[in-house]
């Protein structure tokens, strides 16, 4: 109980961090852009019950779009997975620097995955990866992304912890990989 209050709050302070640092930022910049893109994302889930691990994963088909400043990018999607649907909502923080002729950027930030299908799957994840705009004209670009992070139980993965303690122990750890591709617009 006192872990999902302590998850809660930690999601709420992160989301919350997220949002000052972007209207913060966004307000002293003028570099803005928008785009849309295709993403892949695959879920490893390290199950241990009892001594025993487990390890199962799944790969999704994602539809994302975007928005971003100069250090800030914020971002809402679809992912579908072959049993279920998510709405997903992040927000990054990022260092962009040119590199011959592109615009490459380390970032890190959160991910919140909305679960249409079941109300007790939704998940935060941390994440942090890089990317890069490879211009393809004055304003359009192309943005290929690669992210990893980790995972916060669901409230049906806590539930589950719950029912496996009675042998003993159980832990569920999540970890992903996300690779995307999109063409954006810079204003």
């Amino acid at each position: 109980m006192i872990i999902k209050e302590l998850s809660l709050v930690f999601r709420s302070f992160i989301l919350s961090f997220l949002f000052i640092i972007f209207t913060s930022v966004s307000a002293f910049t003028v570099d803005l852009s928008a785009g849309a893109g295709l993403s892949l994302a695959s879920l490893l889930e390290i199950t241990e019950i009892d001594g025993v691990s487990g390890k199962s994963a799944v790969s999704g088909f994602g539809l994302n779009a975007f928005a971003d400043a100069t250090y800030v990018q914020v971002g809402a999607g679809v992912l579908i997975y072959t049993d279920t649907v998510y709405m997903n909502f992040s927000g990054f923080l990022k260092y962009p620097f040119e590199f011959a002729d592109m615009l490459v950027f380390p970032m890190m930030g959160g991910e919140y995955r909305y679960n249409i299908d079941y109300s007790d799957a939704n998940f935060f994840m941390l994440k942090a990866g890089v990317g890069t705009d490879m211009y393809l004209s004055d304003n359009f670009y192309l943005r290929p992304t690669l992210l990893f992070g980790y995972a916060f139980l669901s409230d049906m993965e806590d539930t589950r912890i719950e029912a496996y303690g009675n042998f003993r122990g159980a832990s569920i750890t999540k970890i992903c990989m996300d690779i995307s591709a999109s063409i954006g617009y810079r204003f």
